[in-house]
């Protein structure tokens, strides 16, 4: 156990580390320059994203979830319950919630990128291969995400787990991150003939009707087979 965890220290986290480290340069310098040139030459209030920082967008609801709960239905429900989850147990321990969930972003990137990186040795057995794979899936195109207080970091993490984990036959063990990769994220809304399916007529009229104005396709996404 010893041994394997040296060898996923030295070999595969090592790999992941400098285009981990990267991305947050990046972001960082990037959320760091927009706000010096708002203040600089902006005029008004600074727009809402660019003040919450690495909680814009969805990571201010998974902030709010973290702290307060779902509380009265609205569209917050489409968020997942496990990150935030998370944040909240962690938070309570450390520095509050807000912290705990981008450290668990944040950590959560780095590990899913170490461990692409030994499923694609153990898969494909080229170090280069495995290097680019790493490279692409923590710069290039989800950069943002993965720095920011969402639940795609922890998603991936526990997806390449379960691919890991059924590779080595281990089925049953891989049902456990399954399970928990499916409370990170919804998978989308099934959309058909201009009209929403029976299961979203029984959501909520807040959350049915922002559902029939940007429908999302996903995994329940039917479209008809065509034989070749």
């Amino acid at each position: 156990m010893t041994a394997m965890l040296a060898r996923f220290v030295r070999r595969d986290l090592s790999v992941a580390f400098l285009p981990w480290l990267l991305a947050r340069v990046i972001v960082g310098s990037a959320l760091a320059t927009s706000r010096y040139l708002f203040d600089r030459v902006g005029s008004g209030e600074m727009p809402l994203p660019l003040d919450l920082g690495l909680f814009a967008w969805d990571g201010e609801h998974y902030r709010t979830l973290a702290e307060h709960g779902y509380g009265p239905v609205s569209d917050i429900v489409r968020f997942f319950p496990f990150f935030p989850l998370l944040g909240r147990a962690l938070g309570s321990l450390t520095f509050g919630a807000d912290i705990a969930l981008v450290l668990i972003a944040n950590l959560s990137a780095l590990l899913f990128a170490a461990l692409l990186h030994a499923l694609m040795i153990s898969e494909a057995q080229d170090p280069r291969l495995a290097r680019k794979c790493v490279w692409i899936a923590t710069l290039a195109p989800p950069l943002f995400v993965l720095v920011l207080a969402y639940s795609e970091a922890i998603y991936l993490l526990l997806s390449v787990g379960v691919f890991a984990l059924i590779r080595r036959r281990r089925f049953a063990l891989a049902a456990f991150p399954a399970v928990l990769a499916g409370a990170c994220r919804p998978v989308g809304h099934r959309r058909r003939g201009g009209r929403t399916s029976r299961r979203a007529q029984r959501l909520p009229g807040v959350v049915r009707d922002r559902v029939r104005r940007r429908p999302a396709p996903g995994l329940l996404d039917e479209r008809p087979r065509t034989s070749r």
